[in-house]
């Protein structure tokens, strides 16, 4: 990693990588590591070992998001403004929260749930906001419900704790 990334030694930074690949086989960080070597080998021209990587991604994790952004280069980019345009989503909406203004909190949360339910880390903090302004315009009762289905839903969430 560091001579990858703060030195921007490639030749070394595949050495260990490569290192730790044949050291460790099968481990947890396998498709990061496999990953990086075929970026590396990428950037060095080196096309017949990014192929050997970018078989061994596609035959043990095809499904994986790294076997996507082999196949589409713009998915990584595409993937950075979806997680941005949800963060700045969140933002207005939390916003709006601390402002008291639990209609717009309401209508927000609900259309993004919809718009970014495979976002795992922000779909708990939205719930948590949909439950208190709930709570805030209908009832306690719904309020409650909604943290208990929260917490049901999202039990290790860093929310969690405060539903």
């Amino acid at each position: 990693f560091l001579y990858m990334d703060r030195l921007n030694d490639l030749p070394r930074s595949i050495e260990s990588y490569t290192m730790l690949d044949n050291r460790y086989p099968g481990y947890e960080k396998e498709l990061p590591t496999w990953y990086a070597l075929y970026k590396m080998h990428k950037d060095l021209n080196h096309e017949e070992e990014a192929m050997v990587y970018k078989g061994k991604i596609f035959d043990k994790y095809p499904n994986s998001s790294y076997a996507e952004f082999i196949n589409d280069p713009t998915s990584f980019e595409k993937l950075q403004a979806q997680e941005k345009e949800a963060s700045e989503f969140y933002a207005k909406t939390y916003e709006a929260f601390e402002q008291g203004q639990y209609y717009r909190v309401k209508m927000n949360t609900e259309r993004a749930m919809m718009l970014y339910e495979a976002d795992t880390a922000l779909m708990p903090r939205l719930a948590f906001l949909h439950a208190v302004a709930q709570g805030r315009l209908i009832a306690v009762d719904t309020m409650a419900f909604a943290l208990y289905d929260l917490v049901r839903t999202y039990p290790n969430s860093s929310i969690t704790p405060y539903a």
